[in-house]
């Protein structure tokens, strides 16, 4: 028996209000995290300061931003109701695929279900819970199939206009730039690096990384600096290493007190972490959890710097997300710990070389890459 159209609005009534009460439950629990918080840099300037930069260096498409911005103008800055657009979005996504699988199986009961397990997908949840495009993508997904589907049937300009509208919202929201990436380090030669001790020979070329031997004491650095960027790189540490990659490293003969450091450890299995173990803002941030490989195992480790923001990703996992303007204190942490800097980090040069610390233990690192933000 076809089952009446009266409950099948009903139905989809009821799913919608479990999908949006699965979606805004704990919304803005978690913190912000890292490409969100690059997000809320382009939230909170006007579209005329930040559309220049955002079409060079922003992944997701204008239209995005633009969206945004115009939503925040309604509902405000906070965490909740940026991701709260988001959400609208994606629950936009439960009618279309409803009505996709309707007209695809011409089946009421079919269409519900499809609704219903769009509702309860636990990957859609995660995504509608984030500020950044990815829910809408999802959505417009569904969305121009059934268009296309509905002009294909009626074949009206103003079916097929809506098709192509929806066709080119869905391919600009999934799309993302080319890489960009520019590798920093060619396997083959330290060509575009220099040394604080060039004569000791400590640092070496070996099967395609860049191997600190463990003699002397030289820091290698890029002879280029960087400001906004986002950086990559693969490295090993041997038992009881210690390292560190700096960024914005201002003046070299001063790497600690002018250049940020992501600690470098044989931190791993350690259950407390500090400031001071593998992925740790050095002195400056814990990291939240222990991804850490022991010694031996290769691990993947990220930063990425857009003006005072930092976002410290290790195997993974976002260990560090921090505003440096919380820095406001020479010597002293915003959790009210002391630092060992004599400047506070908020007044930190913008702009740096990227480095890799010597400590007296062998460390290896490879696939070393950046691209601008």
């Amino acid at each position: 028996m076809t089952m009446p159209r009266s409950r099948l609005l009903v139905g989809l009534v009821l799913i919608l209000g479990l999908a949006f009460a699965l979606r805004v439950f704990r919304l803005d629990t978690v913190p912000l995290r890292g490409d969100e918080a690059f997000a809320v840099q382009y939230w909170a300037g006007s579209p005329l300061d930040v559309i220049p930069d955002l079409a060079d260096e922003e992944p997701h498409p204008l239209g995005t931003f633009i969206s945004f911005w115009a939503w925040k103008q309604v509902a405000g800055p906070s965490e909740f109701a940026m991701r709260y657009f988001s959400l609208l979005g994606n629950l936009l996504g439960t009618a279309a695929v409803a009505a996709l699988a309707r007209r695809l199986f011409h089946n009421r009961a079919i269409a519900m279900l499809s609704a219903a397990l769009w509702a309860v997908n636990p990957f859609l949840i995660w995504h509608a819970q984030d500020v950044r495009n990815y829910a809408l993508w999802a959505a417009l997904s569904p969305l121009a199939m059934w268009l296309f589907l509905r002009a294909a049937d009626r074949n009206r300009p103003r079916d097929w206009a809506l098709y192509v509208v929806a066709e080119i919202a869905a391919a600009k929201a999934a799309q993302e730039k080319a890489a960009g990436w520019q590798l920093l380090f060619d396997g083959k030669t330290f060509k575009g690096w220099g040394f604080t001790e060039p004569k000791t020979g400590g640092w070496v070329v070996q099967d395609g990384t860049m191997h600190f031997t463990a003699k002397g004491g030289a820091y290698a650095y890029t002879e280029k600096r960087f400001g906004n960027f986002e950086f990559k790189a693969d490295f090993k540490v041997d038992k009881g290493t210690n390292s560190g990659i700096f960024f914005r490293w201002d003046k070299l003969n001063d790497p600690v007190q002018t250049g940020f450091e992501m600690q470098v450890l044989d931190s791993a299995g350690k259950t407390k972490v500090s400031k001071h173990d593998c992925g740790a803002l050095y002195d400056a941030k814990e990291p939240s959890s222990n991804p850490m490989r022991p010694a031996g195992e290769w691990n993947t480790c990220s930063i990425k710097c857009l003006n005072s923001w930092v976002v410290i990703t290790l195997n993974g996992v976002t260990v560090v997300s921090v505003d440096l303007n919380n820095w406001d204190t020479p010597g002293k942490n915003p959790d009210g710990t002391a630092n060992k800097y004599s400047a506070a980090l908020k007044d930190w040069s913008r702009v740096g070389h990227i480095g890799f610390q010597a400590h007296g233990h062998p460390v290896w690192y490879k696939n070393v890459k950046i691209r601008d933000l």
